[in-house]
């Protein structure tokens, strides 16, 4: 459960502050990914509160900074020390950037994203990480209504990782680093798809627009659009701490309509 406010501030650029809460209560279950472990260890229910606060800016419409500061009490009724599933809390320092590179014909995004925990800043933990991605689309055909969308992310983390900030792979309600023949969960229980502290991460989508049916704002919908696509993702996923399953190459395709 999340909340928050996003308050636009009297400055140039497009300056904005946001601040919002997450609350978090899950069933979690890592006997899918974890090695060599029974699945009543692999078993723990976890909760969490969320505090964040984070400025972002945009100085031209080619690029976005941000960074602020969350704070994290956390605590699980687990038995993976591994994992700091106990009470621990954290504050992190958080940086973004965004820069577009192209914008016609072909289309790009860069992304990157970084955060640090020390207990010199708030917390009892020190950990570190980031991930950049690359966005890439293409119109192949000249009416503009063929994409092809590629997109190449990869991450990497170290030092006292508690188990929500490991990077999890799969599908979810708002997935952050998408492999879609996979979920986040099974049977009300997250850690089923593949996680670690390092990932590598390539989505590929061919998309044809068909047609677009006018709803003349009908419920605030302007019109609807037909379209079909094929797409195909690869992963890998690492593990510093050699707790989880690594090293395997993950391939998902699918069509849809």
């Amino acid at each position: 459960m999340k909340g928050g406010l996003k308050i636009p501030l009297p400055i140039a650029g497009l300056l904005h502050l946001e601040v919002g809460d997450a609350w978090r209560s899950e069933q979690w279950d890592l006997s899918r990914v974890i090695r060599g472990e029974s699945s009543d260890r692999a078993r723990f229910r976890y909760k969490a509160n969320g505090m964040r606060v984070h400025l972002k800016h945009v100085p031209h419409y080619r690029v976005e900074i941000g960074g602020g500061l969350e704070y994290v009490n956390r605590a699980a009724s687990g038995d993976l020390p591994e994992l700091l599933t106990d009470s621990r809390n954290s504050g992190k320092v958080l940086a973004e950037a965004t820069l577009r590179l192209a914008d016609s014909r072909y289309q790009n995004r860069l992304y990157v994203e970084g955060f640090l925990a020390r207990k010199s800043i708030l917390g009892d933990l020190n950990f570190s990480g980031g991930t950049a991605e690359l966005n890439n689309r293409w119109e192949i055909s000249s009416d503009r209504q063929t994409y092809l969308d590629w997109t190449v992310k990869a991450g990497t983390a170290r030092g006292q990782l508690p188990v929500e900030e490991y990077f999890v792979l799969g599908l979810d309600t708002h997935p952050r680093h998408l492999l879609r023949g996979h979920s986040t969960h099974v049977d009300s229980r997250y850690g089923s798809s593949p996680m670690g502290t390092d990932f590598a991460l390539v989505n590929l989508d061919i998309e044809r627009r068909i047609l677009a049916l006018p709803l003349f704002n009908t419920l605030n919908i302007p019109f609807i659009t037909v379209k079909w696509e094929v797409f195909v993702d690869a992963a890998k996923t690492f593990d510093r701490s050699r707790l989880l399953q690594q090293g395997k190459l993950w391939i998902d395709t699918g069509a849809g309509l």
